[in-house]
């Protein structure tokens, strides 16, 4: 679908756009507009729902899953993802009965990722 030209544009809309910084030259060269529309951007939303499925799916017993969905969309898309993929990995090998080849990934899980701190979870299963 083709954009409308500028002039084509209500003021309302056009005014809108500017405010959040799509002037006329950005609009023509095909600026995103979801930003200055009051979206978030497409790869932003997907994490979004990611995380609410892994909250749904790994949240610890006894915390506040609203807190742990919070503090995981705050460590951002890159490290959110990372450590959902560990703590997933993680969680898979512990439910399988692979509690050695778990416990090593919990000892050895990097420390620069500083997720929500409900990895106490692990440390009742691994007496640590």
């Amino acid at each position: 679908m083709a954009r409308k030209g500028w002039d084509a544009l209500s003021s309302s809309y056009r005014n809108r756009l500017v405010r959040q910084g799509v002037n006329r030259t950005r609009y023509e060269s095909g600026a995103p507009l979801y930003k200055a529309r009051g979206h978030v951007s497409k790869p932003r939303e997907a994490f979004n729902k990611r995380t609410t499925r892994f909250v749904e799916r790994f949240a610890p017993p006894g915390d506040s899953p609203d807190i742990f969905l919070e503090q995981l969309r705050d460590m951002g898309q890159v490290k959110g993802q990372e450590y959902m993929d560990y703590r997933r990995t993680m969680t898979r090998l512990y439910e399988s009965g692979r509690y050695k080849e778990a416990e090593v990934m919990y000892k050895n899980r990097d420390m620069s990722i500083k997720g929500p701190d409900n990895m106490w979870w692990y440390h009742g299963m691994f007496g640590g």
